[in-house]
């Protein structure tokens, strides 16, 4: 018996081919051949002309060539956006930064409508959200990719994700309501059209949607998750609480601490919410994208101490992002840790020399401390790095003035 026997097919260059078959015809042992996963027997396989028969998959992957799998393979215990950015670094020519690389992996995440979900451990993800990642991932390398092998087990879901990524919403929209017409309740499909109907816009519709998935699989949180996603969405904080509440309860994801926090916070809840942000900080330690909201949600908490331990971790996850010691600085002068604070904002500098905001927090600070000279010093920098800016025009031209009074 041969999986795959006797197969001639070519590819051109911009077009799409698809695979069909039944359950068992091979279509997956195939994929795997032409990607390096399996090596065959016998026989020759071609990319871009040349030979590429006996080649591992990261050797066809620095070539262009993306494979996303019909069983989805994320990396569990990493965020959303750090998966996609994986797919950035390892796939360009020249070296990327991890910034540059973020950067980069917004807008394949927006595409496929998981930007929401980009600091969400990868391991909570539906596998419908799971599919998506994958394609997300393949989006971010597509300046290198020439070619994207993609495996999925329903073609209705493939043509929605391509149709999202081209932006044709209305079009992935009557692609998977045709599949639930032609197949039935599918909480994955439902969950799909769920997602295109918010990017649409149509919340009651997406909402209804979601229900049915509640309704179906009560013990499963991603469900509730989804739909108090939309409540938020809609303005309906009270009912969005509710049901990340209800997520909490039934899986005690740390995934849905900071969100839940976060709409607390928005509705006076104060007390559950620093109850759940501390919390996920004791779960999320090592998570930057994490650290940096709760670093944000602590200090619109009122809780300093707490928000400078998360800016803290952040700024070490991130030892040469310039603005991570720049919000711990900023941090330091809230709690008046003025002498803290001015090392923390000169090691940003030592990351980028003209990094305006890191330049304005030591004007200000020196101001504060008296070191008049210092202050315009770093006031005149933070201006000449950006001119447009009216806060540093502003701070230089009152220190000059105070100067002239003097």
């Amino acid at each position: 018996f041969k999986a795959v026997d006797n197969v001639s097919i070519s590819v051109r260059k911009g077009s799409i081919t698809g695979l069909i078959g039944p359950n068992g015809a091979g279509k997956s042992t195939l994929f795997n051949t032409l990607t390096g996963v399996l090596s065959p027997t016998a026989g020759e396989i071609k990319f871009d002309g040349k030979r590429s028969t006996k080649l591992q998959p990261d050797e066809l992957f620095k070539k262009g060539l993306s494979h996303t799998f019909q069983i989805p393979k994320p990396f569990p215990e990493m965020t959303v956006m750090e998966n996609v950015v994986t797919g950035a670094l390892f796939s360009q020519k020249k070296s990327l930064s991890v910034e540059e690389a973020r950067e980069r992996c917004i807008d394949p995440l927006r595409k496929v409508g998981l930007l929401a979900k980009q600091d969400q451990l990868a391991g909570a993800l539906t596998l419908g959200e799971k599919k998506k990642l994958e394609f997300a991932r393949a989006l971010a390398c597509w300046q290198r990719t020439e070619a994207l092998a993609v495996e999925y087990p329903r073609i209705s879901q493939a043509l929605a994700d391509a149709q999202c990524a081209m932006g044709q919403l209305d079009a992935a929209a009557a692609t998977l309501r045709h599949a639930l017409h032609e197949k039935g309740w599918e909480a994955d499909v439902l969950c799909q059209l769920a997602d295109v109907l918010r990017q649409k816009g149509l919340l009651d519709e997406a909402r209804q949607r979601i229900l049915c998935v509640v309704h179906g699989t009560p013990d499963d949180p991603a469900g509730y998750r989804g739909l108090a996603e939309i409540e938020e969405e809609a303005g309906n904080i009270a009912a969005a609480i509710t049901h990340y509440r209800k997520a909490l309860a039934l899986s005690g994801d740390h995934d849905t601490l900071l969100p839940l926090a976060r709409a607390l916070l928005r509705v006076g809840e104060r007390a559950e919410a620093i109850a759940h942000l501390r919390a996920a900080l004791v779960m999320r330690y090592d998570q930057p994208d994490a650290l940096s909201e709760l670093g944000s949600l602590f200090l619109q908490a009122g809780c300093g101490l707490e928000s400078h331990e998360a800016l803290s971790r952040l700024a070490k996850c991130r030892n040469d992002d310039p603005s991570c010691w720049n919000r711990l600085a900023a941090c330091c002068f809230t709690l008046g840790r003025l002498r803290e604070g001015l090392v923390h904002a000169r090691r940003a500098l030592k990351c980028d020399r003209e990094f305006g905001p890191a330049l304005y927090n030591l004007a200000v600070a020196h101001r504060r401390l008296g070191h008049w000279p210092r202050a315009r010093h770093y006031a005149a920098r933070a201006w000449e790095a950006d001119p447009a800016n009216h806060r540093y025009r502003q701070l230089f031209r009152s220190l000059r003035r105070r100067r002239r009074l003097l």
